[in-house]
């Protein structure tokens, strides 16, 4: 089911890709063919220096912010991987230390692990797509951090260090990754970046280019690729809820872990 769904999205970003391009490009080929009825066909003053260098400041501006965006979107992705493989692998580590805790304390932690796994996959996780983290699965984080604090005194030294030491990264790793729900570009900076696209197809259309229909074809191309380059940085804007985004997949992973910690007697 699952991957069924990952397919779907994965087919409905293609065409959403393929649609941006087509438009970008037939509304910069309509902008120069307008500008070409309309405008040229009457004596304008000679402006081509000055408007050459401002379309080239234009576009050096929006290669310059699309690159910065790409680059600190991406590294927002990488990141929140990272963190989820730590944030499961802590709860895998907090799951095999209460293994070797005596009864009903394991019961205990074993139990609120599982429950937690399950709010993170299914309730939580659309949840961050908007924004916001789920205080139910917050409750359950504090209840495993109560227990493992209110450990027993015959509970071994060891295994209560390690319970500890999971707990303390869990909690850091969670709040890492409530953090970054937050991480998107501001909508100035993409409002900005649209306008220099804009200004830099309307640039090249006062300048007089280009002439005839391989020149229409041209602009239409560099309008799609302007296109695209917006359409990419606001699929992996965010690192939960752009198109590009990160999965559940390291908490997946790790209930099967869990599951063969189970059956396996760990």
């Amino acid at each position: 089911m699952r991957a069924e769904i990952q397919e779907g999205h994965q087919r409905y970003m293609a065409l959403s890709g393929l649609l941006t391009v087509i438009a970008g490009g037939a509304a910069a080929a309509l902008l120069a063919w307008l500008s070409h009825r309309f405008l040229h066909r009457h004596n304008l003053p000679d402006t081509g220096p000055a408007v050459g260098t401002a379309a080239g400041a234009v576009f050096s501006f929006f290669v310059i912010t699309i690159a910065f965006l790409l680059v600190n979107s991406t590294g927002s992705l990488v990141s929140a991987r990272q963190n989820n493989y730590a944030e499961a692998g802590a709860l895998v580590d907090l799951y095999l230390a209460a293994g070797r805790l005596p009864e009903p304390t394991k019961h205990q932690i074993r139990s609120h692990t599982e429950e937690y796994f399950r709010q993170v996959i299914t309730e939580e996780w659309p949840q961050m797509a908007r924004g916001s983290i789920d205080l139910d699965t917050w409750g359950t984080v504090y209840q495993l951090k109560n227990i493992v604090q209110d450990l027993p005194p015959d509970a071994p030294a060891r295994a209560a260090g390690d319970a500890n030491t999971a707990v303390a990264k869990l909690l850091g790793e969670r709040r890492t990754r409530a953090a970054s729900t937050h991480d998107e570009a501001p909508d100035f900076l993409l409002y900005t970046l649209v306008g220099a696209a804009v200004l830099s197809i309307v640039f090249l259309a006062l300048l007089g280019w280009p002439r005839g229909r391989r020149g229409v074809i041209m602009i239409a191309i560099v309008g799609g690729m302007f296109s695209f380059g917006i359409w990419l940085v606001l699929q992996i804007n965010h690192p939960y809820g752009s198109g590009v985004r990160v999965a559940p997949t390291a908490f997946v992973e790790a209930v099967q872990r869990i599951d063969l910690i189970k059956r396996d007697g760990y």
